[in-house]
Parts: C-alpha cells; sequence; structure tokens
C-alpha cells in the first residue's frame, strides 16, 4: 500500500485587498512567476468596489494556486489578514501588500533560510521603494540580527511588513494572529509580541518593492498609525523602565534621537541621551542577546549620542559618565574625533 501523498503546501502567500485595481495585477504575478511553486495564494477581498474582485476571478480561472476569500463589506486589513490566517495550510505564512511586488527568487530564499535556521520564527528582508510608476527611488534596510532588531523594535518598527514571512505555528488555532484592537501599524505591534516567544532575522537581499503612493494606509490613516506608533514604543519603555514616565512627548522624543532627528537642544536633549543610555542598559540585561551585538551596538549609542550632545555634554557631567560606562573606548575615540574636528574648523 502506497503512502499518502502529502498535499500541504510549503508556503501560503497571504494578501488582503480593497480597491487596489491600479496595482493588484502586478501584485499577483509577482507571487505567481516566483521559482517556488509549491504555496497557495489566499487572497481577502475586503470589499472591494474597484473592479479588483474581477481581476480577482481573471487570476483565478489561470491558476489553482490562487484561494479567493471575499468578505462582504470592508472588515479593515487586521481583521482580512486574520480571516486568511485561519484558511492557511502552509508551512510558513508570507505577507505581501495588494500594491506592492515580491523579486522572484523571494519565496525560495526565505523558505530556505527558515530551513537551516530553526530557531528563528519569521524573517524578512531590505526592500526597494517605487513610486506609483514602479521606478525604484532607493533601497531601505533594516537591522539583519535578533539582537539588533530587538533593541529598533523598542523605537521604530524593525520590519517591513510586506517582506516577512513565518511559521505557521506561530498562529493560534483562530487565526487570530493580529491585534484586532490594531486597525494600523498592526504589524509593528505583532513583531514585538513575536519577539517575546522567538526569533526574528532580515535579509540583506531586498527580496520586495514596496511602493509609496498617495492611497497608501500610511499617508490616507497618518495621525491613527502616528498614535499607534507611540502606543508600541511606549508600552516597551515602560517594561524596560517602570519608573519613568513616558509619556507621548518624551516618546516622540526619544524615536526621534533614535534617528539622529532629535528637534530638541539644549538640556531637554541631554536628558533625553541619559534616558536612552539607561534603557539600553535595562535592555542589555535580558537573556538570549548576542554580547557580542549587544556591544558593537553600545559602541554605536556611544559615539550617536556624543555626536548629538556636542560640547553641551561638558554641561551634563551625568551623561559623561553613563557614556564612560556603557564603552570607554568608544567615549574617548569620539572625543578625539571631536578634538581633532574642532582644531580643524579653529586654524
Amino acid at each position: 500500500m502506497s503512502d499518502p501523498v502529502d498535499n500541504t503546501p510549503r508556503v501560503t502567500v497571504l494578501m488582503a485587498v480593497c480597491n487596489a485595481g491600479d496595482f493588484l495585477a502586478l501584485a499577483l504575478t509577482s507571487i505567481l512567476t516566483q521559482s517556488l511553486a509549491e504555496f497557495e495564494f489566499v487572497v481577502v477581498d475586503d470589499g472591494s468596489t474597484d473592479g479588483s474582485a474581477e481581476v480577482l476571478a481573471r487570476f483565478a480561472l489561470l491558476d489553482r494556486r490562487l484561494v479567493i476569500l471575499e468578505n462582504g463589506a470592508n472588515l479593515g486589513l487586521t481583521r482580512s489578514l486574520n480571516r486568511g490566517l485561519g484558511r492557511a495550510r502552509g508551512r510558513y505564512v508570507a505577507r505581501q501588500d495588494a500594491d506592492d511586488l515580491s523579486l522572484p527568487e523571494r519565496l525560495a530564499r526565505q523558505v530556505a533560510f527558515l530551513d537551516r535556521h530553526p530557531e528563528i520564527g519569521f524573517v524578512g528582508s531590505a526592500a526597494g521603494m517605487i513610486d506609483a510608476h514602479g521606478e525604484v527611488l532607493e533601497i531601505r534596510r533594516h537591522p539583519v540580527t535578533d539582537t539588533e532588531i530587538r533593541w529598533m523594535g523598542i523605537f521604530h518598527n524593525p520590519f517591513f511588513h510586506t517582506s516577512v514571512m513565518f511559521r505557521r505555528e506561530l498562529v493560534p488555532n483562530d487565526g487570530r494572529l493580529y491585534d484586532e484592537r490594531f486597525s494600523v501599524a498592526q504589524d509593528y505591534d505583532l513583531w514585538v509580541r513575536l519577539l517575546q516567544r522567538t526569533r526574528g532575522a532580515n535579509l540583506r537581499t531586498p527580496l520586495v518593492c514596496h511602493r509609496l503612493h498617495e492611497r497608501r494606509t500610511s499617508r490616507t490613516r497618518r495621525e491613527e498609525q502616528r498614535q499607534v506608533a507611540l502606543t508600541v514604543p511606549g508600552r516597551q519603555m515602560r517594561e524596560l523602565l517602570p519608573g519613568e514616565g513616558f509619556d507621548d512627548t518624551r516618546v516622540v522624543a526619544l524615536r526621534a534621537l533614535f534617528l539622529a532627528r532629535s528637534p530638541r537642544a539644549g538640556w531637554r536633549r541631554l536628558a533625553d541621551s541619559r534616558i536612552m543610555v539607561r534603557l539600553f542598559r535595562r535592555f542589555s540585561w535580558q537573556s538570549g542577546l548576542d554580547p557580542r551585538v549587544v556591544s558593537r551596538l553600545a559602541a554605536g549609542l556611544v559615539g550617536h549620542l556624543l555626536g548629538e550632545a556636542g560640547w553641551q555634554i561638558v554641561t551634563h557631567p551625568g551623561l559623561a559618565l553613563d557614556l564612560w560606562r556603557l564603552d570607554a573606548r568608544e567615549c574617548r575615540r569620539g572625543c578625539r574625533r571631536r578634538i581633532a574636528r574642532f582644531g580643524r574648523l579653529r586654524w
């Protein structure tokens, strides 16, 4: 008697569509022409009224891997993704937005990475930013290692949602992986929660194209997304330093300082810098971090904050001592660089 055939696909590609007609055909084609062919493609039509349903129906006739779920009414991205996850059968789940593109080797590269690294629960990649016409504007990259991802995740989203592939075993039985209280930036909340259960990584190679245009959710619901972008980091900061007051103003300032875009000057910026050092020290005490990466992050933070503080650091000996304790060698190097720069300007 022959063994039963396993029809479980290697990957479920998950997409939610709401009036994406202008870009939908290209997005679908970028998945259906992947070099890895063993996948199912679950697409949730979230009440589209622009002809997207007809585009989906036409593609479904041409490729049996395409599975269309219709909401009937608009439920929003978060609930639509959870509905699709309830239908997913693949060992891995890959996300893609309906206006983005996946490069031909994307699924194969990410599957191979997760197969080689069973300790990693989800993986993203760098992304090419493209405009409405498909022209590449720039390449953007996020941190690669789990430790770097966790540090950045305290302040900003460390993944491109459209680039992520994760293990289906992380999905609860009812499919509700995404927190439905978040109608936008639901991915940022999800990555932070998943990092409490598993490890994450990003591939250096760009495997997706992320389209920037006026109708993206991030543009049309910017204020709502801004509030969520404060909720997730604020929650983590309060967990690391329970006694510190992290109101919206402080969270905004720390997020900007992380990117070297702090609008605050004088003693306020120095005070923010000292809080960031305290956050890093508490972060570095967590178990499971790579000590070599922690040392590299510490050196980078010292150099970054020395650059932000400038000569005003002499007015704040507490910060100077904090940076010295964090990485004395980098502190000396940073001071020598600033002295040399001052000498060039002086003479």
